[in-house]
C-alpha cells in the first residue's frame, strides 16, 4: 500500500500541529494553575501558650483515630441521668422514654453506680488520654426507672422521676441508697472521687453544669418548664459549690450554650428585655452573675465558659452546612471557620446575618469574659463543621485547630454528626502526631500571616526545644500556591520536611521539603485543596546565605476588624485581638514535584513531535 505525497504531507502537518498545540495548552495550564502567596512568621510576637486540651473528642465518637488529648462526656442524656441506677430519659427526640441508654451507648456494666463515668475513665486509660470531663445533671429531675415512655399525668414530680438535690449533708454510704427518693450531687461527685481519684490524680478533671439549658423545656417537657434566668444562675452556682467543696481543683465548665439564640437571649426574649439595657447579650448577664456568686462564695466558681459550636451557616437550599455535603456546602464549609475570628466575613445565609453583630464569635466571647468575669477560660465542648468524609472537612478542621491554638481556647472536643470522619481525624492527627513519632504542632502559638486569607491559612508554633512548625492550608480546589515565607527569629532554622494530606487521600504522608531561599526564608508549592505541616529545627549556626528576599515580597500585616458587639472591654483588661491574614496550605510530595513534572512532559512532547515529523518525512521520501 502506498500513500500519495499530498496525503503524507497532510498527516505530517496535522500530527505536528496537534502535538504542538497540545504541548502549548499543557504549558498554559501550568501557568494558570499556580499563583504566589506571601507569608510572614514572627516567632517573638503574639506568643500564646497552646492548651493541650483543644485536640479533644466526644466519648461517643471513635477515639482510636488520632492522638486525642481530651475525651468529653456530654449531651442531652446527662440532663436526666440517674447515676445511682444508670437510667435516663430520652426526651422528646424519642417519646420521652425512660430507659437504660447508658448500656446501649457504652456497653457499660450498669449494675454499678456511675457506670457512665466508669466507662469514660476506662476509655481514657485504655487510649492514654489524660484529660476527662463529664456532665452533671442540674435540670431538677432524673429518671427513676427504665419502664418506657412517660405518659400524660406522669410529669415530674411523679414516681417516674427522682428529684436532684445539691447536698445530702451526711456521711456518704459506700453504695448509694436507691430507695430514698432523691439523688444528690455532692454524693455523686464524692463517689467519683472515691472510685477514680481527684482531679489531677487520675480522676475526672472537669465537670460541665448540664447541657443545653435554654432547651430544657423543649427537649424534656415532662421534667422541666421554661427555666428562669435567676433560677438558672442559682443552679449553676450551687452545683459549682458542690464540685469545689468536694474536689477543689476540678474544673467547672458553665453555660454549655448550644447556639446563637442561647447566647443572645437564652431563647427567652420576653424575659431578656427586662435586663438587656445593661448587657449586650445573655452571655454578659450570665458571666456577671457568676462573678457575683463567686465573690460571695469567696473563690472562683466558674473556671470555663462553655459553648457548643454547630455553625448557623446554610446552603442556598436551606440546609445547615455542617449536616450536609456537596459543592455548595463544601465551598461554604472551608470558609466557615472565619466566623470565629474574621470580622470581615459574614457569609452563610440569613441566620448568620441575623446575628452579625456578635461575630466574629471568639473575640466577642472573650470581650465579654474580660469585662464581666476576667480570667475565665473558653471552651467548645461540642463542635462540628461537618464534611468529615472529604477534603472540605479536613480543611475546616485543620483551620479550626489553628484558630483554637492562636486564640487561646482552653478546651475543644469534636462531636461528629456523621459516621465518616477520616478527614477530620487526619487534621487532628496532623496537629498531634503527624509523623507517627509523637511530634505535633507545638507548645506556643506565634504570629503568622498570609496575603490571602480567603484561599489559604497559615499557623505557626514553637516548642521547648525551639523547633518551629508551620501549618499551611490551601483552600483553593483548583490552584496550587507557591508560598514565599519569611521567618523573623533570633534562631536559625534547618530542615523543612513536609507532611500532609490532600483530596486524593486522608492519609498523612511525606510531601517533600520546603526550600530555603535565604536566611530563614523558604518557599513551598502547595497543591490544590491540601493541608500540610512543615517542620524546622533550631540551629546554632547560620546557613550563611548571601542574598535575602526583597522586602516587597512580604505581606502587609493586617488587623482583624473590630467585633460589632456592643460589649466593650475596660482598658486595664483589654487584650487587642490581632488577626493576621491567616491561612495557607502546603504541598504534598506528590504535587511538590508538579512543576518538574510539567517540564518533563513538555520535553517529552517536544521530542515526540520531532520524531513524528522525521518519521513522516522519511515515509514521504520513500513514496517518491
Amino acid at each position: 500500500m502506498t500513500l500519495k505525497k499530498k496525503t503524507i504531507r497532510g498527516i505530517a502537518v496535522f500530527y505536528a500541529s496537534a502535538l504542538f498545540f497540545a504541548n502549548s495548552a499543557y504549558v498554559g495550564v501550568v501557568a494558570e494553575n499556580e499563583y504566589d502567596v506571601r507569608v510572614t512568621i514572627d516567632v517573638d510576637a503574639e506568643n500564646t501558650v497552646i492548651s493541650p486540651y483543644i485536640y479533644g473528642i466526644s466519648d461517643t465518637a471513635d477515639v482510636t483515630g488520632a492522638d486525642y488529648t481530651a475525651v468529653i462526656q456530654t449531651g442531652d442524656l446527662f440532663s436526666t441521668y440517674n447515676w445511682e441506677n444508670n437510667f435516663s430519659n430520652s426526651g422528646s427526640a424519642d417519646y420521652n422514654t425512660n430507659k437504660n441508654e447508658i448500656y446501649r451507648i457504652y456497653g457499660a456494666d450498669t449494675n454499678n453506680p456511675a457506670a457512665a463515668v466508669r466507662s469514660l475513665q476506662g476509655k481514657s486509660f485504655l487510649y492514654e488520654i489524660d484529660y476527662t470531663v463529664t456532665t452533671l445533671p442540674i435540670m431538677g429531675y432524673v429518671a427513676a426507672d427504665a419502664n418506657g415512655p412517660i405518659l400524660d399525668g406522669q410529669n415530674a414530680p411523679s414516681d417516674r422521676w427522682i428529684s436532684v438535690e445539691y447536698r445530702r449533708g451526711t456521711e456518704f454510704p459506700e453504695a448509694p441508697n436507691t430507695d430514698d427518693g432523691r439523688v444528690c450531687l455532692d454524693e455523686y461527685v464524692a463517689y467519683i472521687v472515691r472510685e477514680h481519684g481527684k482531679s489531677g490524680d487520675g480522676g475526672v478533671n472537669g465537670y460541665i453544669l448540664d447541657n443545653d439549658a435554654s432547651l430544657w423545656a423543649e427537649k424534656n417537657p415532662y421534667a422541666a418548664g421554661k427555666v428562669k434566668f435567676d433560677e438558672y444562675i442559682e443552679k449553676n452556682s450551687e452545683a459549682a459549690k458542690v464540685v469545689k467543696d468536694t474536689d477543689k481543683n476540678a474544673v467547672v465548665f458553665g453555660g454549655s450554650f448550644e447556639g446563637m439564640e442561647s447566647l443572645v437571649d437564652f431563647r427567652n426574649d420576653s424575659a431578656w428585655r427586662k435586663v438587656d439595657e445593661d448587657y449586650s447579650w445573655f452571655v454578659d448577664y450570665y458571666l456577671s452573675q457568676m462573678e457575683k456568686e463567686s465573690r460571695e462564695y469567696g473563690s472562683r466558681l466558674l473556671d470555663v465558659l462553655d459553648v457548643h459550636c454547630y455553625p448557623d451557616a446554610m446552603t442556598d437550599d436551606g440546609d445547615y452546612v455542617y449536616r450536609t455535603v456537596g459543592k455548595d456546602a463544601d465551598e461554604i464549609r472551608i470558609q466557615m471557620p472565619r466566623l470565629l475570628w474574621d470580622g470581615s466575613y459574614y457569609e452563610g445565609g440569613e441566620r448568620v446575618q441575623q446575628y452579625k453583630q456578635f461575630y466574629p464569635l471568639i473575640p466577642t466571647l472573650q470581650a465579654s469574659i474580660n469585662q464581666y468575669y476576667h480570667g475565665t477560660k473558653l471552651s467548645f465542648s461540642e463542635y462540628d463543621f461537618g464534611g468529615g468524609g472529604n477534603i472540605s472537612g479536613g480543611i475546616a478542621q485543620a483551620d479550626l485547630l489553628g484558630i483554637f491554638a492562636k486564640h487561646d481556647v482552653y478546651m475543644a472536643a469534636l462531636n461528629p454528626q456523621g459516621y465518616d470522619t477520616r478527614y477530620q481525624t487526619a487534621a487532628i492527627r496532623l496537629f498531634t502526631n503527624y509523623d507517627g513519632n509523637g511530634n505535633g504542632f507545638g507548645d506556643v502559638s506565634v504570629r503568622a500571616g498570609t496575603s490571602d486569607s480567603e484561599r489559604n491559612s497559615v499557623y505557626a508554633a514553637v516548642s521547648e526545644d525551639d523547633s518551629l512548625r508551620v501549618v499551611l492550608i490551601n483552600k483553593d480546589y483548583n490552584n496550587s500556591q507557591k508560598v514565599t515565607a519569611r521567618v523573623k527569629s533570633e534562631e536559625f532554622y534547618t530542615g523543612g520536611k513536609v507532611y500532609g494530606f490532600d483530596a486524593a487521600s486522608s492519609e498523612i504522608r511525606p510531601m517533600g521539603e520546603a526550600e530555603f531561599e535565604s536566611e530563614n526564608d523558604f518557599t513551598y508549592t502547595i497543591p490544590p485543596a491540601s493541608v500540610v505541616i512543615v517542620e524546622f529545627t533550631a540551629s546554632d549556626e547560620s546557613l550563611h546565605f548571601e542574598t535575602t528576599l526583597p522586602e516587597e515580597t512580604l505581606p502587609a500585616e493586617t488587623q482583624a476588624e473590630e467585633t460589632s458587639a456592643e460589649t466593650t472591654v475596660p482598658d486595664e483588661t483589654q487584650t487587642p485581638e490581632k488577626t493576621e491574614i491567616t491561612e495557607n496550605p502546603a504541598e504534598s510530595e506528590r504535587v511538590a514535584g508538579v512543576p518538574v513534572a510539567f517540564k518533563a512532559v513538555t520535553v517529552l512532547l517536544g521530542i515526540a513531535t520531532a520524531a513524528a515529523i522525521a518519521y513522516l518525512i522519511i515515509e514521504f521520501r520513500k513514496v517518491h
